[in-house]
């Protein structure tokens, strides 16, 4: 519990008592004394942008060399829904993508609006609309009704 706890001031959203208890007991096929609590980790150091500067430079790799490894080299014309088109070609197939952790929609393509605005985006196709939570309740953002995995995602925030 204390590695996951390492995380936890990283993350966009808290992490849940159950979730980090769900997560430990599945990994190591054990049920968790109920007294264990989650305890909150202390405030990480705020980020140090000439330390992040030294390790691009250290790593060697920069932008245009991401750019020039891509199949795509017009970054102009690249468009939310022309992206998401080529990472998902089937029309009816059903994506997962939310503006925040808490709030999506999972439906075919043609039916997502306003994807500028949205942050999140399962990289897989949905079996379903709706599944069932590890929690029991009803999400379309359940891994019950997620299809196997097409992407491997990297994030690139600070």
């Amino acid at each position: 519990m204390r590695l996951i706890q390492a995380y936890d001031g990283s993350l966009r959203r808290p992490l849940k008592q159950n979730e980090v208890t769900r997560a430990v007991e599945k990994a190591y096929n054990a049920k968790l004394d109920p007294s264990v609590r989650f305890e909150r980790p202390p405030e990480l150091p705020v980020w140090n942008s000439a330390e992040t500067e030294r390790l691009h430079r250290d790593m060697g790799t920069t932008l245009q060399d991401l750019i020039d490894a891509s199949p795509e080299q017009d970054l102009d014309s690249f468009h939310p829904r022309g992206i998401l088109e080529r990472l998902f070609p089937d029309p009816d197939g059903l994506v997962c993508i939310g503006e925040s952790a808490f709030k999506f929609l999972t439906a075919p393509l043609k039916d997502h609006r306003h994807l500028r605005q949205k942050q999140f985006i399962t990289p897989a196709f949905m079996l379903a609309t709706h599944g069932e939570t590890q929690g029991g309740k009803l999400s379309m953002h359940a891994k019950s009704n997620t299809g196997p995995r097409r992407f491997i995602v990297c994030d690139f925030d600070e």
